[in-house]
């Protein structure tokens, strides 16, 4: 009887653990947003990458110290949401994301993010955040 409170208990603490380093990946509907998010740390948030934009100007403009991709992935922590310079996706296959269906919202530890027809917004505690459509990024 000992050893299947000894299994048990193993299980329910790798259960935990495996839990607390929950990540998630999320595509919009169209797949033309996608997005991976840290579930379990506060000081984490959550990345998204739009694939295809109608516009050309990116939301900020693209510095100097930045010789790899702009203007097409945004990040938001507990803090602030920014720009990144990027040159690869650093997420899994889309194929095996999940789709987060318009009026739908994944929420992690201090961030959401809201999956509607006119785009995704994603948001921290304090407000801040960005918004995302094929026509317009917008930080805020």
């Amino acid at each position: 009887m000992k050893s299947y409170r000894v299994i048990i208990t193993a299980i329910a603490l790798l259960s935990v653990s495996m839990v607390s380093n929950a990540e998630v990946y999320f595509k919009t509907p169209s797949g033309n947003i996608i997005c991976g998010g840290d579930m379990a740390h506060s000081t984490s948030g959550v990345t998204c990458d739009i694939i295809e934009r109608s516009n050309s100007k990116p939301a900020r403009p693209m510095p100097d110290w930045c010789p790899l991709d702009w203007g097409g992935r945004f990040t938001l922590n507990r803090k602030k949401a920014e720009l990144e310079c990027y040159s690869d996706y650093p997420y899994i296959h889309p194929d095996e994301m999940m789709v987060l269906n318009y009026g739908q919202t994944v929420r992690g530890n201090g961030w959401s993010c809201t999956s509607q027809k006119s785009g995704l917004t994603c948001k921290n505690t304090r407000g801040r955040g960005f918004f995302l459509s094929r026509k317009r990024q917008r930080i805020f």
